[in-house]
């Protein structure tokens, strides 16, 4: 029988790391938002990835933006955020009108992003389109936003949402922790919201969160019942077995770095988001992990919580 339970690992920071040695693995942290946009590569088929779809003022037949997301892009998350928002294949309209909330929407600021095909195994084909707007050190901390999301022809309603300040400036916030909510979407309408109605901050998941990754009928599923929460509090997850590295995840998501593993410093919390189920033994990420930690002992004392989805076996 097969047992997965969710791996929490939490360490005071503070300043007792010894000074990482590097080992000789590449240096894969930038860590850092890019406001350009790749189509994921398919990494079971060791593609590469393209640049995604600009911009255009096309319009399909479904173009009305759904699962909208706002998500954090950046280790820092006071002055970053991504969009993320499905529409019909043919809609290639990629916009985010963003601007304080007492405000909105005059004086709105109009930023323009891009989307991509995925879901069929092929680097920028797909039955699906995905969009993603990044504004990249652009915004304020503690400051409540209002935004939409879509073009002229088809807006979505206005989310709100409020950035968090620069880091290891507050000690006072409210984390929502879930995991494993494969097959079980109706359940996870029932988490979502009875932890929404805490009013974290953000949201931890821990893996799993869908049965078979590059079925996406799973994912609508698991969008679905999450409603409209995740466009005003966002989501970090960490990769999941049964994710298994699925273009479908990498493609709906915009976590820092390489998305497998990542760090996000929120007040005096370090987050380390592992994923165990790597490709090859050599991508692991512990030399990573490493490094960040002591990197961030270095500039203020932090609560370190490393998470990820830990499969072991048993009788």
């Amino acid at each position: 029988m097969s047992r997965i339970s969710p791996l929490f690992l939490l360490v005071a920071g503070c300043d007792f790391f010894p000074e990482f040695v590097d080992s000789g693995v590449a240096d894969v942290d930038p860590n850092a938002c890019d406001p350009q946009v790749l189509v994921p590569a398919v990494l079971i088929a060791g593609d590469d990835s393209i640049p995604a779809d600009a911009h255009a003022d096309t319009y399909g037949s479904a173009p009305a933006p759904v699962h909208i997301r706002y998500q954090w892009p950046d280790k820092d998350p006071s002055n970053s955020a991504a969009f993320l928002w499905a529409t019909d294949v043919d809609t290639l309209a990629s916009i985010v009108e963003i601007g304080p909330a007492d405000t909105f929407p005059d004086g709105a600021d109009r930023v323009e992003g891009y989307s991509f095909l995925f879901g069929t195994g092929e680097v920028g084909a797909g039955d699906h389109r995905t969009h993603e707007v990044r504004l990249c050190g652009t915004l304020e901390p503690n400051t409540t936003y209002s935004y939409r999301v879509g073009g002229e022809d088809s807006w979505s309603k206005t989310f709100t949402f409020t950035t968090p300040g620069k880091p290891g400036t507050f000690d006072t916030f409210r984390v929502a922790i879930a995991g494993d909510s494969r097959g079980a979407y109706a359940t996870w309408e029932t988490i979502i919201n009875k932890m929404d109605a805490f009013e974290p901050d953000f949201i931890m998941f821990s893996g799993d969160m869908v049965e078979l990754g590059p079925n996406q009928h799973e994912w609508d599923a698991w969008f679905d019942a999450s409603g409209e929460i995740l466009a005003r509090t966002p989501v970090l997850a960490a990769h999941g077995n049964h994710e298994f590295l699925a273009q479908n995840y990498f493609a709906q998501f915009a976590f820092p770095n390489n998305e497998q593993w990542y760090s996000v410093r929120y007040g005096d919390l370090l987050l380390l988001s592992l994923n165990d189920t790597v490709q090859a033994e050599n991508d692991r990420d512990s030399s990573w992990s490493r490094k960040v930690t002591w990197e961030t002992s270095r500039s203020f004392s932090a609560w370190t919580v490393s998470f990820r989805l830990s499969s072991s076996r048993s009788p």
